[in-house]
């Protein structure tokens, strides 16, 4: 299994990114004052990696009891940049006890949690704000992740193919998909999963890895070797191991 892939790293990447680029977006707009400059300013040293002076500004804007809920937001993003989760979950309650609705620092507490590995709260958050918000597709997505870390692969299944619906070139979904069909051994399935995405995008590498993998699995049932729960077993270690940026 040592061909076996991790995905976790990027997909946590992929997954934040979307809500990052929204983040940014609704930054520009409005009036600009003195903490709007400094907020600016920490963005850009965020964006540059160098948490620890983007810190700083953050650490001194939320001295100050500020208004702006982006700066709720970046300055989560930040502390988990530096792994530092428990300031990050802090940062994120004190934003949602001001804003306690905005669907933005929902997903970033439950994006913590999935760092965190506690999926469990992570998917009682994100149902939550499905309800609220029924055709965001970053809470679907982060959902299926949940799930999947769960070993919940029905409702992965289920939560990526409301990705899909929304947005069918979404490679993520399709990943979730096709892994949570290994996960409940249904490789045709998988391969088929991952066929169609890569009728899309046919030289995305982790899909065709992950076609490798469900071929392989499939080849090694239909020769007779014993397939039992430690595939399962490794299947969830395997993409689910390592979170080397929280997100």
């Amino acid at each position: 299994m040592n061909r076996i892939f991790n995905i976790t790293g990027l997909m946590m990447i992929l997954l934040a990114l979307p809500i990052l680029l929204g983040a940014w977006q609704v930054m520009g707009e409005g009036s600009v004052n003195g903490n709007d400059l400094m907020l600016k300013q920490a963005v850009e040293l965020y964006q540059q990696m160098r948490f620890s002076e983007a810190e700083n500004i953050f650490n001194a804007l939320l001295e100050g009891n500020p208004s702006n809920k982006e700066i709720f937001f970046w300055a989560a993003q930040n502390y988990i940049k530096m792994k530092k989760f428990v300031e990050a979950q802090r940062c994120t309650e004190k934003g949602l006890g001001t804003y306690p609705d905005d669907i933005s620092l929902r997903k970033i507490k439950s994006q913590i949690k999935i760092a965190m590995k506690e999926y469990e709260e992570a998917t009682d958050i994100l149902e939550e704000a499905a309800e609220s918000k029924p055709d965001d597709i970053d809470i679907w997505l982060m959902l299926s992740f949940a799930y999947f870390s769960q070993k919940e692969f029905l409702d992965a299944i289920e939560a990526a193919d409301k990705v899909i619906q929304l947005d069918p070139k979404k490679m993520n979904a399709y990943l979730f998909k096709g892994y949570s069909m290994i996960g409940r051994k249904k490789f045709e399935k998988a391969i088929s999963v991952f066929d169609e995405a890569l009728k899309m995008e046919p030289e995305n590498n982790l899909i065709k890895k992950g076609k490798e993998y469900a071929s392989e699995l499939l080849k090694q049932k239909k020769g007779s070797r014993k397939i039992g729960q430690p595939i399962q077993s490794d299947l969830y270690d395997k993409v689910t191991a390592a979170h080397p940026d929280g997100i």
